[in-house]
């Protein structure tokens, strides 16, 4: 008889726990209420019987149940070549990067310096080669691009360099969603095709605490309208915008989730809805975004247990570090708060490829990132256990005479995923003096090889002439319409 089990388990929050952060979540929607800026989605909240006094609006507990207790459809994106499916299967996660980072370490110098569009095209053509992530999402926000046209050429950029299901940089209006589906759609062959086979993940993210702003609201009304799935992404920080118990800001993030959940459900609901928590925590000393602390994630760990609870898929931090370097405590930050929400049975696990709490990135840590996400693949893989895998034969032989190693059970596992296949990664597997001899090379040395030798052989399907045009239009008329869009806020 053959039995599986999980290599490792992790339960943080009690069920009491759970329900007393559902209650009091509820409560906070109810009674206290949410800032909503947006005519229509307050409209369509007070149709809904939702209770409105000028921005502010309380939810109904009716409609909350409700909406709760409707099953979340399943997110699936799927790459523009139709290589790659990210869709998850049985224990395991599935793996993204980190976005939008300004800054990155210089591949040659090792030096500081501001982020190029050259920057975006070659990390995204690394991450599309590691074989650890299922999606990419745009690395790099190159500083050469205006902050009204960023996500749009991004996404451009993007997709003009990766394979892998493509997900787009978090969206701070209507405006920008609407142009970036339009992108989706050309790659897709149509709004409808699209709709059925989504290429992307919108990601949107409400201000804490609990303010839905109107640019919010209409990034959620485009994309639900079209179909698309949204990560619901707040992101509040503990003691600044968050309570700074973990218990408290756990409680606001779920709150702001639920209420994103409501909105979009009720414009669409069939656009699925991620629970994308982002709960930070600030060093007190500066007021900067901290994500070495190991905080992240137990945050991230109990955030995956909120999202199972209502039945939504979890997407959250993940490798998060407040290293400058690819150094020791890079890797111990990483590793800790990476295997937290992966024993939890995270869907999704965010922050890899980042440096310096999300400021910096660096060529060589894609690389070494993918490096710690086999190994929490590996720690979250299933356990086969039968008699083959038991071996009590085996053992037998060994006593009566034979041993281990010429052993053909060891012959039949050694090349098998029993024993982790450290050889063929980053990590030394030389003696010292073999190690001297080959140079002394560090894992950053060893990983900065690795890197050259990607961008010199990996090869990405390049779009359609068809396509670029038609997506060089959509940013062409894009950019004439956020300039617009801008001109009319800045004389509201």
């Amino acid at each position: 008889m053959t039995f599986t089990s999980t290599a490792l388990n992790l339960k943080v929050l009690s069920q009491e726990a759970i329900e007393s952060i559902h209650q009091a979540s509820v409560q906070i929607l109810s009674n206290t209420g949410v800032n909503v800026d947006s005519e229509r989605v307050r409209a369509l909240l007070a149709d809904h019987g939702c209770r409105v006094d000028g921005d502010r609006v309380r939810i109904s507990v009716e409609l909350i149940e409700k909406i709760i207790s409707q099953p979340m459809p399943k997110m699936v994106i799927h790459s523009r070549t139709g290589k790659y499916r990210s869709t998850r299967k049985g224990r395991g996660f599935m793996a993204q990067n980190m976005g939008s980072v300004s800054k990155i370490l210089d591949l040659e110098t090792g030096k500081l310096r501001l982020c190029t569009i050259e920057d975006l095209v070659k990390t995204t053509r690394l991450l599309d080669a590691t074989g650890e992530l299922d999606a990419v999402m745009p690395l790099i926000y190159p500083q050469e691009i205006g902050q009204e046209m960023a996500q749009i050429r991004m996404v451009d950029f993007a997709l003009q360099n990766t394979e892998k299901p493509l997900i787009a940089p978090g969206v701070t209006g209507g405006i920008e969603t609407r142009y970036i589906l339009q992108m989706f759609a050309v790659v897709a062959g149509g709004a409808a095709e699209l709709r059925a086979r989504p290429l992307t993940v919108i990601p949107i993210s409400p201000i804490s605490p609990l303010t839905y702003s109107g640019d919010v609201c209409d990034a959620i009304w485009e994309a639900a309208t079209a179909g698309a799935p949204m990560y619901a992404l707040p992101c509040p920080n503990a003691g600044l915008t968050g309570p700074i118990t973990m218990a408290g800001s756990l409680t606001q993030q779920n709150a702001e989730i639920l209420g994103f959940t409501i909105i979009s459900r009720l414009i669409n609901p069939a656009a699925p809805v991620i629970y994308a928590a982002r709960l930070m925590y600030a060093n007190m000393k500066s007021g900067n975004t901290t994500m070495g602390i190991v905080n992240l994630g137990l945050a991230g760990a109990c955030a995956v247990e909120l999202a199972h609870f209502y039945g939504m898929e979890s997407n959250v931090y993940g490798l998060g570090t407040s290293a400058i370097a690819a150094d020791a405590a890079c890797g111990y930050e990483k590793a800790v708060n990476g295997i937290l929400p992966v024993l939890t049975d995270t869907d999704w696990l965010s922050g890899t490829s980042a440096l310096l709490d999300g400021l910096t990135a660096s060529y060589e840590q894609i690389v070494i990132d993918n490096e710690i996400l086999k190994m929490l693949r590996y720690v979250s893989r299933e356990l086969v256990v039968d008699s083959d895998t038991i071996a009590a034969e085996v053992i037998a032989d060994i006593m009566n005479g034979q041993n281990f190693l010429g052993h053909p059970h060891t012959f039949n596992y050694i090349r098998s995923d029993e024993v982790y296949d450290y050889a063929s990664g980053l990590g030394n597997s030389l003696g010292y003096d073999e190690w001297v001899t080959g140079g002394s090379k560090t894992t950053q040395d060893v990983a900065r090889e690795r890197v050259k030798e990607i961008l010199a052989s990996h090869e990405v399907k390049p779009l359609t002439d068809a396509q670029s045009k038609a997506i060089a239009e959509i940013v062409a008329e894009a950019e004439v319409k956020t300039k617009e869009w801008k001109r009319k806020k800045r004389g509201a």
